[in-house]
């Protein structure tokens, strides 16, 4: 049976950045490969990157089979070979890995690193036989999100970012797909960042365009935390098991949590969960999930403090009075401001 596989890319990152990923992943059992592209990295971050069962590929390396793809990109060499930013150049530099080792894997799986948190297998659903998208929060869109519209009015101008401007952002942080479907949609990724600007967050805007123009198919769009991927870029309401592990609406443990240091609270109950092998007590993580929600709740605009009226403030002051009078105090200086 064909292996899973992982691709990410590690560019001027330390051990603590890397840790939570490779070290989560791990602990999930997955016995798939993970492949990291790296650049810029020390030697002890290397070491333990690869004793946590990490193919390192070094990006100058890849970067040597990148003019062989040119003319299958529909490119010029120079377009291929310049300096894109790490966040463009990952998606070359996958398609070309994918392009000649792909025979080897059945499912591919695209991931940022620096902040991903693997609570299962990622592989651990039903992926169907294509690609895999994850939406973020419907509390924005492309047009009212300040950095996802800066990026499609400079990828693709005024007038696209009109025509997809109310809808969902669909985030390139984690794609999930068959060998085939994911060949295809990095082909078409490349091809597009090869010729627009190298700006961060490009990728984005080029994911968008080309899931919401129907360029992918056999294409599976998940609401956020419906299927195995949770984004928490614009996410306030997360919710936990008895474990500590963050469940959808359903009580289901998320496959896989993207984004969370967005919030403090569970980088600091995941740094605990990694920290220690015999695992947390339930006191322990109740305490941590008391901090959790805590950050979730005063985080954010005022409106989040506005929480303390109505039947939520008569509960929390019945049951918690000392927070209670902590988040009015909160709530009092945000409105002053």
């Amino acid at each position: 049976m064909k292996k899973c596989l992982i691709l990410g890319m590690a560019s001027g990152y330390d051990h603590g950045q890397v840790r939570p990923f490779v070290t989560s992943l791990e602990r999930t059992g997955f016995k798939g490969d993970l492949v990291l592209f790296v650049s810029k990295i020390s030697g002890e971050t290397a070491a333990f990157l690869r004793g946590h069962g990490a193919r390192l590929v070094r990006v100058e390396d890849e970067r040597a089979h990148l003019e062989d793809f040119s003319g299958k990109l529909n490119v010029q060499p120079g377009d291929i070979s310049r300096d894109l930013s790490p966040c463009n150049m990952r998606y070359i530099l996958y398609y070309s890995y994918l392009s000649r080792h792909g025979k080897k894997y059945s499912r591919v799986m695209l991931a940022d690193v620096r902040d991903v948190f693997f609570q299962r297998d990622p592989f651990d659903f039903d992926s169907g036989g294509g690609l895999c998208c994850f939406l973020e929060d419907r509390c924005v869109t492309i047009g009212s999100e300040k950095l996802n519209s800066k990026w499609m009015r400079t990828a693709f101008g005024k007038d696209m970012l009109s025509k997809m401007g109310g809808n969902c952002i669909a985030c390139s942080g984690v794609t999930i797909g068959t060998v085939p479907s994911m060949i295809e949609y990095l082909e078409r990724m490349s091809t597009y960042l090869a010729k627009t600007e190298s700006e961060k967050g490009i990728d984005q805007a080029v994911h968008n365009f080309l899931v919401y123009n129907d360029m992918l198919p056999d294409l599976r769009i998940f609401e956020n935390g419906s299927g195995p991927v949770l984004n928490l870029d614009h996410t306030r309401r997360i919710s936990f098991n008895e474990d500590g592990c963050v469940v959808n609406g359903e009580g289901d443990i998320i496959n896989v949590i993207h984004q969370y240091d967005r919030h403090p609270g569970l980088v600091s109950l995941f740094g605990r969960i990694l920290s220690t092998e015999r695992g947390l007590t339930r006191s322990e993580i109740h305490a941590h999930l008391r901090h959790v929600r805590l950050n979730a709740f005063i985080s954010g605009p005022s409106h989040y403090a506005d929480r303390l009226t109505g039947l939520a403030g008569a509960v929390l002051k019945e049951h918690s009075p000392n927070l209670y009078l902590r988040l009015k105090r909160i709530q009092l200086a945000m409105h002053a401001v």
